[in-house]
């Protein structure tokens, strides 16, 4: 499985609050034609405490 995440500007100013979007892609890799993918969950987490 192969994970993209991407925000959607490309720099940021350190000390200004600002909004933005991240674009998280999941590409599962090609099955063969009669093989069945068992089913996934995800379950997106976003720990925003600040936190380290």
């Amino acid at each position: 499985m192969k994970i993209v995440a991407q925000l959607a500007s490309e720099s940021f100013c350190f000390d200004a609050s600002i909004k933005t979007h991240l674009v998280v892609s999941f590409l599962a890799p090609p099955l063969a034609e009669k093989a069945e993918r068992p089913p996934v969950c995800v379950i997106p987490v976003v720990d925003i405490s600040g936190s380290t």
